[in-house]
């Protein structure tokens, strides 16, 4: 479960897993709620952007509105289809992938754990 607080300078995130949706900038820290022997304390954002933790595959069939990250980026499908061979790797606008055509969202954001647990 996500919690979210505020400490009077700012938000303070807690959850079970690094997130895998919305935006996120650089430092934004979010504590570990269900820490275990080789897990870790939280994860900190180390390049902001979108969380999206559904990669991109090639001959998949797409809806309208389902998001993707490919190539360091995230996009969402404004025409629904099937992908092609080489996935979206747009920085503005949109473009078409097989029958899908895709909106570049923003770059992926990435988190990388802290605070490792000994087992």
């Amino acid at each position: 479960k996500k919690y979210r607080d505020w400490d009077g300078k700012r938000y303070i995130f807690r959850d079970t897993n690094a997130p895998t949706r919305g935006n996120w900038n650089v430092g934004s820290v979010i504590f570990n709620t269900s820490p275990t022997p080789g897990g870790y304390v939280g994860w900190v954002c180390i390049t902001a952007g979108v969380a999206n933790n559904t990669a991109w595959s090639p001959s998949k069939a797409y809806t309208v509105g389902q998001q993707v990250n490919a190539n360091g980026k995230v996009y969402e499908c404004t025409v629904a289809g099937t992908s092609g061979t080489t996935a979206p790797s747009h920085t503005s606008g949109t473009a078409t992938d097989g029958t899908v055509t895709w909106r570049y969202v923003s770059q992926l954001a990435v988190f990388k754990g802290f605070g490792a647990i000994q087992t």
